[in-house]
């Protein structure tokens, strides 16, 4: 309840009330430095509010996962003790299987911690988070480091909680599949949208739509009639708004097509036996990841300011 944050240059954000259900999965999207991940750990107890409080009701167990999660693993424990460490009473089973759910699979479970990268920590550190007995998960970034596959997974197991979800992505499809409301942050001001993703973009659009409609009815009247040369079409995105958004679209499924193939490539047991084909099959993966995640930023970003 009226909750915000105030680094000295004026509120990063105002929210005068906000109220979280349960099955409620609530993706908070806008441009960077609107004050997303800010939220997200005043949410987590990890910053403390300029004005306001967060409330959790009762038997509320809130799990927070960002990415600097990873450095609290024992880097002497393998893959596999340190996700059972969580719950030593969870089966083999379960433990295998949503390891593998993050690419911990086969004889990589009993990797030492510390021989893994920076992006397998992080992997490991949000399979521990979900063996966790939390009904409220607060998630910055989660798909960072994941698959198609394992976003994927990650999107239907978070469909199937009931309790409730906070979710940080530049991920557009993770967010449509996974989000069930949108809350737009942006220039101090938060607005809640009851839908996923792709219904946000959609009330933006007409919002966007509504706001240039007044400004041309305002225009009109405060012009001579005799003046006046208004259109009856309703304004649209400028063709070079449009190319760049379409350009921006076209270049993500370009490149999600790519890491796909890619995927299969180092599936097939013939590139185990050639270890030069299979180290440039990996390399060529993570490159396209990479470019990927930048290539959704930029569509996220073109898509949410249109």
């Amino acid at each position: 309840t009226d909750l915000s944050k105030d680094y000295g240059k004026g509120p990063l954000f105002h929210i005068k009330r906000l109220e979280l259900d349960r099955g409620m999965r609530l993706a908070l999207v806008g441009p960077n430095g609107a004050g997303k991940s800010t939220l997200m750990k005043l949410l987590a107890g990890q910053e403390t509010s300029t004005t306001g409080e967060v409330a959790f009701g009762l038997r509320v167990n809130p799990g927070y996962f960002s990415q600097n999660q990873a450095e609290s693993l024992d880097p002497e424990n393998t893959v596999i003790d340190e996700a059972w460490a969580v719950d030593e009473t969870v089966g083999v089973t379960r433990i295998r299987t949503l390891l593998g759910c993050f690419l911990f699979r086969g004889e990589d479970v009993f990797k030492p911690i510390r021989k893994l990268s920076g992006g397998e920590r992080s992997r490991l550190a949000l399979a521990k988070l979900l063996l966790k007995p939390h009904n409220v998960l607060l998630l910055d970034e989660p798909t960072n480091h994941l698959d198609l596959g394992a976003k994927e997974e990650l999107a239907e197991a978070l469909s199937a909680f009931d309790g409730t979800a906070v979710l940080i992505s530049h991920d557009r499809f993770f967010l449509d599949n996974a989000a069930t409301h949108v809350l737009h942050v942006e220039n101090g001001q938060a607005t809640l949208y009851s839908g996923n993703y792709t219904y946000y973009l959609g009330k933006r659009e007409d919002e966007r739509q509504a706001a240039l409609e007044a400004a041309r009815q305002a225009e009109a009247a405060a012009t001579p009639v005799a003046a006046r040369q208004t259109s009856t079409k309703p304004a649209k995105l400028s063709y070079k708004q449009e190319r760049a958004l379409e350009s921006a679209e076209q270049l993500v499924m370009d490149l999600e097509e790519r890491l796909n193939a890619l995927e299969k490539a180092l599936g097939d047991p013939d590139s185990y036996q050639d270890i030069t084909k299979s180290q440039t099959l990996q390399s060529d993966y993570e490159r396209v990841k990479g470019e990927l995640e930048g290539a959704n930023e930029r569509w996220m970003e073109l898509a949410e300011g249109a």
